[in-house]
């Protein structure tokens, strides 16, 4: 897994060896929504974001919509997350 991964968050990218904490192994859909604890189901976090996403598979935007979390056995980083960029004149 740790292989996989190239020893970094499955969900920000940041390195093992730069966390300032050890990495953990999430199960992406929680054991309580009908995840297994099989491989695929697996992803090596980061501590923070494995507790900020704890067992949840989704959260509520600020328009109300329901948005699922990103999987990284099914999503693109690049595609899944925007940056958005402001641009100030004058």
């Amino acid at each position: 897994m740790v292989d996989r991964a190239h020893r970094r968050c499955e969900y920000c990218l940041v390195n093992a060896e730069s966390a300032g904490f050890p990495h953990e192994i999430d199960h992406i859909v929680s054991l309580k929504h009908g995840g297994s604890s099989g491989i695929g189901n697996l992803a090596y976090a980061c501590l923070l974001c494995n507790r900020y996403k704890g067992a949840d598979i989704a959260s509520i935007d600020r328009s109300g919509r329901t948005v699922r979390f990103f999987n990284p056995r099914q999503d693109s980083w690049d595609e899944h997350f925007k940056l958005l960029l402001a641009c100030h004149s004058g």
